[in-house]
């Protein structure tokens, strides 16, 4: 059995329109949604299993802040996998696939004929996609790998400053990239990469797309490589690039205030 994972605070407008998705394409699919107050609506509306993320609280850890987002904001990339390995432990759940993503990653296929179809047998870690470069936004695992990662996360800022600065100047170099934004995705790469004892799969004929959602004369998914612009198509309602399904789309940053348009364009996906 296996269950997709959702973890969010308090009530955003796009959160309506992931669920929706999400659920058309997995009907019979177990969804849960760690939240609160302000978002609990949602599990009645779209037949989530619901818990309180307060039930999961963690201890203070040794965070250090270096990102050019909000500290609050991206503190809680990191609390996130730290709640939901409580989670795991707490409620002993019984789930052997957990599908975990960012809570506006939206699924346009079935996850579980997904798994069952592929010939992938065993792994820890099974990445979606044609590239392992950094953690993906889709992260499919077995239950012992989110303790590695929370433990992993904790330890990684208990290093002295300067180990870790020399961390984020690699990455900087590798990805050509001059801004500060070392973000939990890098940690969990740094983490995985570095466990001999994780076993890592991938899907590689599967389209999975984490970038922005542009909206030129029809909806284009921008992959920022040599200005590729790949042009999203319709057949049977569903979300295609050339003769390949979108898995999912990852309305990232600003790209959220597009998702209303693209329910339209996809005649609200129903």
């Amino acid at each position: 059995m296996s269950a997709i994972v959702y973890i969010h605070k308090g009530d955003s407008f796009y959160l309506n329109y992931i669920f929706k998705i999400t659920r058309n394409s997995n009907p019979m699919q177990r969804i849960i949604f760690i939240g609160d107050d302000e978002n609990k609506k949602y599990s009645d509306i779209f037949n989530l299993e619901f818990y309180y993320i307060n039930d999961f609280s963690i201890s203070e850890f040794n965070y250090k802040h270096y990102s050019v987002n909000p500290e609050p904001y991206e503190k809680f990339c990191y609390d996130r996998w730290i709640i939901l390995n409580n989670f795991l432990k707490q409620t002993q759940i019984e789930i052997d696939n957990i599908i975990y993503s960012d809570s506006d990653n939206a699924f346009f296929m079935n996850i579980d004929e997904l798994l069952k179809s592929n010939e992938i047998t065993y792994y820890n870690v099974l990445y979606l996609g044609n590239s392992m470069i950094v953690c993906p936004n889709v992260f499919i695992a077995k239950k012992n790998v989110f303790e590695i990662i929370s433990n992993g996360i904790i330890e990684f800022f208990n290093q002295d400053n300067k180990i870790i600065e020399e961390i984020i100047e690699t990455k900087k170099w590798y990805y050509n990239d001059d801004i500060n934004h070392f973000s939990d995705m890098f940690i969990l790469k740094y983490i995985l990469d570095n466990k001999p004892n994780i076993y890592k799969a991938n899907i590689c004929y599967i389209n999975i797309y984490d970038k922005p959602l542009i909206k030129f004369n029809n909806f284009t998914l921008d992959c920022n490589y040599n200005n590729i612009k790949d042009k999203i198509i319709l057949k049977d309602k569903l979300p295609f690039i050339e003769d390949k399904q979108l898995f999912n789309i990852h309305f990232a940053g600003s790209s959220k205030k597009e998702i209303i348009h693209f329910m339209e364009f996809c005649n609200n996906y129903v």
